[in-house]
């Protein structure tokens, strides 16, 4: 499931302050100090579309080919998409998705919230993963993709972020500027 990673970072980020009990085995969601935010320098994307709300972040693994043309029937389900076995597997361990990041334009830089155990494991593991930014209005990726193993710059864990939160980077900056802290 290509956007379990990142939902289940969101759950475990965000739970803390829902009004209302969420219910999880600890194997869905991480602990908050099992996350990270973590940094990939990019190389200089297509056009003049990073400023559009229409981008996501895809960790592909090269060792299953090269990165698709068109990203949304890989995306789909077996009930409307490609229902083939090869293409679940990609589905299911092959590709992550992350539709929240940030990318500052200085430095060509998109920074992202993670599981740690989810961004270890394409470092560690047998595959050789690579971050790309696509379009979702059209499906399309708009640069080149990069190797994480050289590119990707660990940030610290959300536990020692979200806390305090003072330099405005965190996912909890409003509540900073609001004084609440939750931890």
């Amino acid at each position: 499931m290509p956007w379990r990673a990142e939902f289940t970072t969101m759950v475990a980020l965000w739970r803390p302050l829902l009004s209302y009990g969420v219910s999880v085995s600890s194997e869905v969601v991480v602990a908050v100090d099992g996350i990270r935010n973590d940094r990939i320098k990019m190389s200089r994307c297509r056009g003049d579309m990073l400023r559009e709300p229409r981008l996501m972040l895809v960790f592909w693994d090269v060792k299953q080919g090269k990165s698709p043309r068109q990203l949304r029937s890989l995306l789909l389900d077996e009930e409307v998409g490609d229902a083939s076995a090869a293409t679940q597997a990609i589905r299911y361990q092959d590709i992550h998705d992350v539709s929240t990041f940030r990318y500052t334009a200085d430095t060509q830089t998109v920074s992202f919230w993670l599981r740690k155990d989810v961004v270890d494991a394409m470092l560690d593991g047998l595959g050789e993963w690579t971050a790309y930014i696509w379009r979702t209005d059209s499906w399309e990726n708009i640069g080149d993709g990069l190797p994480i193993a050289t590119r990707l710059e660990m940030g610290e864990s959300s536990a020692s972020t979200a806390r305090i939160n003072q330099d405005g980077a965190g996912p909890f900056t409003w509540m900073a500027r609001a004084g609440l802290t939750f931890l």
